[in-house]
C-alpha cells in the first residue's frame, strides 16, 4: 500500500445546484466516522456527520459524500475528515502483525497528521524564528483587551470598558449618520494586520462593532497601533493633496463637505475612485457604504442612478444603506449578491424618474432589500415597475414600500425567496404581479409572500399569471396578506390555454372592498389550499388609485372558479368568512372543468347585494364538471335582505354534483326543499337552494 498523496483531506468550495446531494471528495476515506460536510447558506452554516450523509464510490483514492437531504441552490459546500486523535485500530499483544495491517496503521497516522497539519495551517503563530508566548490565565483575561507591549508579549491591562472609553472619546467631529457604517470586513483586515493576527481580535471587532462608526475605529487603530492615516476634509481636498508613502490610508471627512455622510476611508490601489496629486490611487476600504461616498446628493433633484450603481457594484461593499433622502434614480441595477438597507421605511426612499423602466431591477440571487421605499415622480407606462426580479433570481424583500409605478413589485420565477412586511399601493395597474414561462421543465414562482397588502391600485391586488400551453405552474406560499380597495380585484390565478397553477397555499389572506372578485381562480390545478380566507364588499364599492376613481363594478363574488383545469385539479377551501359580495359568496362558473373543490367550514352570509336575479347565493354552482363537497357550512341572510339562496346550482345536472354534509341554510328568502342527493340541513328549491 502506497503512502497518503499529499493533501489537506478537504474538498471544496462546492456551489450546490438546486437537489444536489453528491458531492465529489478527492482524497482517501480512511474511516467512514470521521466524514463531515460543512453547508453555508447565506449567513448561516451546519456541520453535517452520519446519518445525515454518507460515502458511496469508495475506492483507494477518492469517494463521494451523499447528503440525506438535498442542499439548496447556491448553498457552499466542503467535505472533510475529522479522524478520532485516538488508534483506530488495537492489536493482539505478542500476535503476528502483517504487512498490510501495519500499512493500513501507517495510512491512518498519517491522515491524523494531514488533518492536524491542515488545522494548524488556519491557526495564529508566531513567525518561524520568534519564540512564542502563553496567554495570562483566564482569571486575567476575562474582561480584558489583547493588546502587545514593545516587546511583542502579550498585554491585558487595557479593560473593555476603558477601551469602549477610547472609542467613545475619539474622532468627535464625526457625525451620527456615519454611525453605522461599519465595515466589519475592513476592519477585521485591519486589526489582524496590526495586532499580528491576535486570538481575541474577534471580541475586539464586536466591541468596536457597537460604535458603528470606520472613523472612530480609524482612530483608535491609529493611536494604538501607530496606523499611518492622511486626513482630508473632501475627496477635492484630497485629489488636490499629497500623501507620503508609509500612509496606505486616506480618510475624508465628506464628499463634497466635510459631514456630509460621504466621508469614506480609502486604501492605496492599482485603481479606484480617487486619485491624488502624486497620482496615486486609492479605493474605498469599507463594506458598507452610503451612496454619498460616491457622490449622491439625495436632494430629490440630482440623478444619483450613477453613484448608487457605483456603490452597489464596488467589489469590496457588502452593504449599501440608505439615508432619509429621496434619491432620483433611472434604473437601480443590482447585478452581484449585497444587501440594500435603508434608515427608515418611510424615510429612505428611491425615486424613479423614467414612465417605462424599474426603478430597482434585480438581475442576480441573492439579494436582500430593506426597510426603504421604492416612490416613481413620473406618470409611468407599461414596463414602469417598482422592483423587477429577473428569472432565476432569488433573495429576500422585506420592509419595503412601493408605490406610484405601473406595477409595484413584479415577481419572476424562483426556487425559494421571500417578500415579507411590503406594501404596494396607489399602482397605475397592479400591485404584486408574478409571472411564469414555460422552457421544458416545471417553472416555479415559489416565493413565500407574508404580512404583505397590496391597496388601492388600479389592477388587482396581486396578479399570477402563466404564460405557455404545456406547463404547471408551481406557485407561492401567502401567509396573512391582504388586498384592499384594488379596482378590478384582490386576487387573479390566471394564464394562458393549457397552464394551471398547482401547490398555491393561502394561510389567513383577505379581500376587502375590492372592486372586482376576492379571489379568482381561471386555471386553478392540483393541491391548492385556501385557509381562513376572509372576503368582503366585492364588486360594491368604487376602488384604485383614488378610492374612487374606479366605479363599483357591482359584478363580483368572493370567490370565483372558471377557466379550464387539467385532471386531477383540485382546490380545498377551509374556514372561509364571506360576506356582503356584489354577487354570489362562491361561485363555480360554468366554463369551470375543476375535478374536485372541498368546502370544510364557511361562513356565507348576505351575499347578493347587487339584487342581480339568480346570482344571490351563498354558494353558487353551474359546472357540470367540478364535483363539490361541502361540509360544516353556514350560509344564510342575517343584517340585510339580498342573500335569496344558501345554495344555488344552475339545473339538476349540476345538482348532482354538489354533496353536503352539515349545515345551516336558514333565513334565506326562497323556501326550501330538501334534494336527494344532499345530506344535512337545505334550504332549497328544485334548481336552487
Amino acid at each position: 500500500m502506497a503512502a497518503l498523496p499529499e493533501n489537506d483531506r478537504i474538498a471544496g468550495p462546492f456551489i450546490a445546484a438546486a437537489g444536489q446531494t453528491d458531492f465529489p471528495a478527492d482524497f482517501p476515506l480512511i474511516d467512514a466516522a470521521g466524514l463531515r460536510i460543512r453547508c453555508e447558506r447565506g449567513e448561516a452554516s451546519t456541520i453535517l456527520s452520519a446519518p445525515d450523509v454518507a460515502p458511496v464510490d469508495v475506492n483507494g483514492e477518492a469517494f463521494t459524500a451523499r447528503l440525506t437531504a438535498a442542499a439548496q441552490a447556491g448553498d457552499r459546500v466542503w467535505v472533510y475528515s475529522r479522524l478520532p486523535a485516538s488508534r483506530l485500530r488495537a492489536h493482539t499483544p505478542n500476535g503476528a502483525v502483517r504487512t498490510p495491517t501495519l500499512e493500513g496503521d501507517a495510512e491512518e497516522f498519517q491522515g491524523q497528521l494531514q488533518e492536524i497539519r491542515r488545522d494548524l495551517d488556519r491557526s495564529v503563530a508566531a513567525p518561524v524564528g520568534e519564540a512564542g508566548f502563553e496567554l495570562p490565565r483566564v482569571q486575567r483575561r476575562a474582561g480584558s483587551v489583547l493588546a502587545f507591549d514593545a516587546a511583542g508579549h502579550p498585554d491585558l491591562s487595557r479593560s473593555l470598558e476603558s477601551f469602549d472609553a477610547d472609542i467613545a472619546g475619539a474622532a468627535a467631529a464625526a457625525s451620527l449618520a456615519e454611525m453605522v457604517h461599519v465595515a466589519v470586513q475592513s476592519a477585521l483586515t485591519q486589526i489582524l494586520d496590526l495586532a499580528s493576527a491576535s486570538p481575541t481580535a474577534p471580541s475586539i471587532l464586536n466591541k468596536l462593532d457597537k460604535s458603528h462608526n470606520l472613523a472612530d475605529l480609524a482612530d483608535v487603530l491609529k493611536a494604538r497601533e501607530n496606523l499611518q492615516i492622511a486626513d482630508f476634509q473632501t475627496r477635492t481636498a484630497a485629489q488636490a493633496g499629497r500623501v507620503p508613502a508609509p500612509q496606505t490610508y486616506l480618510r475624508t471627512a465628506g464628499f463634497s463637505t466635510a459631514g456630509d455622510r460621504g466621508g469614506a476611508l480609502y486604501t492605496r490601489a492599482a485603481s479606484g475612485q480617487l486619485q491624488t496629486a502624486d497620482g496615486q490611487w486609492w479605493e474605498i476600504a469599507e463594506a458598507a457604504v452610503t451612496p454619498e461616498m460616491f457622490g449622491a446628493k439625495g436632494d430629490g433633484v440630482t440623478d444619483d442612478t450613477a453613484a448608487i450603481n457605483a456603490a452597489i457594484a464596488h467589489p469590496r461593499v457588502r452593504k449599501v444603506v440608505l439615508q432619509d433622502k429621496d434619491y432620483k434614480v433611472a434604473t437601480v441595477n443590482i447585478s452581484r449578491t449585497i444587501v440594500v438597507r435603508g434608515i427608515s421605511k418611510w424615510g429612505s426612499r428611491l425615486v424613479g424618474s423614467t414612465t417605462n423602466s424599474a426603478t430597482v431591477l434585480i438581475t442576480v440571487a441573492p439579494v436582500e432589500l430593506s426597510n426603504f421605499t421604492v416612490d416613481r415622480s413620473a406618470v409611468p407606462a407599461d414596463g414602469g415597475v417598482g422592483i423587477q426580479t429577473l428569472n432565476g433570481g432569488f433573495g429576500v424583500i422585506k420592509d419595503v414600500i412601493t408605490q406610484n409605478h405601473y406595477d409595484g413589485i413584479l415577481l419572476l420565477s424562483t426556487a425559494n425567496s421571500e417578500l415579507s412586511n411590503v406594501i404596494s399601493q396607489f399602482n397605475y395597474r397592479h400591485g404584486i404581479r408574478g409571472e411564469v414561462t414555460s422552457t421544458g421543465a416545471e417553472p416555479a414562482l415559489q416565493w413565500k409572500m407574508t404580512n404583505v397588502i397590496s391597496q388601492m391600485n388600479n389592477g388587482y391586488g396581486y396578479q399570477l399569471y402563466a404564460f405557455g400551453s404545456t406547463n404547471l405552474q408551481t406557485g407561492p406560499v401567502a401567509i396573512n396578506c391582504g388586498a384592499f380597495r384594488n379596482g378590478l380585484g384582490g386576487w387573479r390565478l390566471a394564464g394562458e390555454a393549457g397552464t394551471a397553477w398547482n401547490d398555491i397555499n393561502m394561510y389567513h389572506c383577505y379581500s376587502s372592498f375590492d372592486n372586482g372578485h376576492g379571489f379568482d381562480w381561471a386555471n386553478c390545478g392540483a393541491n391548492n389550499q385556501m385557509f381562513d380566507t376572509f372576503c368582503e364588499w366585492n364588486g360594491m364599492v368604487p376602488g384604485g388609485r383614488n378610492f374612487d376613481n374606479i366605479p363599483a363594478t357591482q359584478n363580483a363574488c368572493g370567490v370565483i372558479i372558471q377557466g379550464t383545469s387539467p385532471a386531477g385539479s383540485n382546490l380545498l377551501m377551509s374556514g372561509l368568512i364571506i360576506q356582503n359580495s356584489a354577487l354570489d359568496g362562491v361561485f363555480v362558473a360554468p366554463t369551470a372543468t375543476l375535478r374536485v373543490l372541498q368546502v370544510m367550514g364557511a361562513n356565507l352570509k348576505d351575499n347578493g347585494q347587487a339584487g342581480v336575479a339568480y346570482r344571490k347565493a351563498g354558494f353558487a354552482s353551474a359546472s357540470t364538471t367540478t364535483n363539490i363537497y361541502i361540509s360544516n357550512i353556514v350560509s344564510r341572510r342575517e343584517g340585510y335582505t339580498t342573500q335569496e339562496y344558501g345554495i344555488s346550482t344552475e339545473s339538476p345536472t349540476v345538482a348532482a354534483k354538489v354533496f353536503v354534509w352539515g349545515g345551516d341554510f336558514r333565513n334565506n328568502l326562497t323556501p326550501s326543499q330538501n334534494p336527494a342527493s344532499s345530506y344535512g340541513a337545505w334550504m332549497a328549491v328544485p334548481a336552487s337552494w
